[in-house]
């Protein structure tokens, strides 16, 4: 079976490798809204072709396509770009949508926000000249799209034409289809399994990660109201993710609460060695965000806090592997409750790797072949 990849985002890349199979012919196309090229580390790890993003862009694709033989595309990400592609298809393949969150999360934003975000960001004092100029660049963009490339931004009917809807756990993808639905049909996407490490056992003071980037989804103003300067050690991670008034207004908060800001990037063998001496994990998220980091805190041992809004909270439940409130952080702050057991360490641990045992990539490539 050969497999088109297309990719507009270079950190996601590495997920075509869920396809390496000896069933499978894999063939990666990259693109970018600013033509930039690929990093040596990327070239050197994979075999991409990198495409301009002009108007013979969904031409080069398309013709990519039809000689490789494809039979299957999959889009990392639905932007407007590869909605247009969609659209122009008139190919027997089969279309394959590795959603991302914000495609659909953005169309109501308001309702994953908290009262406290909210409030901030309609502090955030852009000016009107600002607004207008920023609109009038996208606008501009998109008309010349559409207009001169001849792009078909249809949403709903490039979600006609779509048949997999790859996502990381069945209990958002359940609520997405209800709230957002009629999605295409489900693809569980495989987490790999874990191993106990020895440094996640016998955790000693409590330290707490709060949030897992900038972005106001995050919803940091309540948690970091409920703490106290001092009481414990606590990290904000804020490499990523837009810089304005909110992350403005949280970086400030958190300051004068003396938590460690990490507002650079770390390197991940700096960044595992940080979770290794961590005790917990704190996301006031209401939609799924940041599986990644809270798989990884699971292998590290620490006490996940979601909220309860959060579908992964769901997931965790229904898989049996603790996780507490946000409701709950209160009085575990105030008892100095901020660690699991050796015990609950190794069971969370036994609990994913029995997920991942049940959705592994043999069930994964078999969903993808009888797609």
């Amino acid at each position: 079976m050969n497999v088109v990849h297309l990719h507009s985002d270079e950190k996601f890349i590495y997920e075509s490798s869920r396809f390496l199979d000896k069933d499978f012919k894999n063939y990666l196309l990259f693109y970018s809204d600013t033509n930039q090229d690929l990093t040596s580390k990327t070239r050197k790890m994979f075999e991409v072709k990198v495409l301009k993003n002009d108007k013979n862009l969904l031409d080069e694709i398309i013709n990519v396509i039809k000689e490789s033989k494809s039979t299957v595309l999959v889009v990392y990400d639905l932007d407007p770009t590869k909605i247009a592609l969609i659209n122009k298809l008139n190919l027997p393949i089969k279309v394959i949508w590795r959603f991302f969150g914000h495609e659909l999360y953005k169309i109501n934003k308001e309702k994953y926000l908290t009262t406290q975000t909210k409030r901030i960001n309609r502090e955030a004092r852009v000016s009107f000249i600002r607004k207008i100029l920023n609109y009038s660049i996208y606008r501009k963009n998109m008309l010349q799209k559409k207009f001169y490339f001849n792009y078909n931004f249809d949403y709903n009917n490039a979600l006609s034409k779509i048949h997999g809807f790859m996502a990381l756990c069945e209990e958002e993808y359940s609520y997405l289809n209800h709230v957002y639905g009629p999605l295409p049909q489900y693809i569980n996407i495989p987490l790999d399994k874990l191993e106990v490490d020895e440094t996640a056992l016998n955790k000693g003071e409590a330290k707490i990660i709060i949030g897992n980037s900038r972005n106001d989804f995050n919803n940091h103003s309540e948690i970091l109201e409920m703490i106290q300067p001092l009481q414990y050690k606590y990290i904000l991670p804020f490499s990523y993710g837009s810089v304005n008034y909110y992350s403005k207004y949280i970086k400030k908060l958190a300051a004068s609460k003396q938590v460690q800001i990490l507002d650079r990037f770390i390197a991940f063998e700096k960044y595992h060695a940080l979770l290794s001496s961590c005790t917990a994990l704190v996301l006031n998220t209401r939609r799924q965000m940041a599986m990644g980091n809270i798989v990884l805190s699971i292998y590290k041992g620490l006490k996940i806090y979601l909220n309860e809004e959060n579908s992964l909270f769901d997931f965790f439940k229904n898989n049996n592997i603790i996780c507490y409130t946000i409701d709950s952080l209160k009085e575990d702050l105030e008892k100095d409750n901020l660690k699991l057991t050796n015990e609950q360490i190794i069971g969370n641990i036994e609990a994913f790797n029995t997920y991942c045992s049940v959705n592994d990539y043999t069930k994964f490539l078999s969903t993808i072949k009888n797609l």
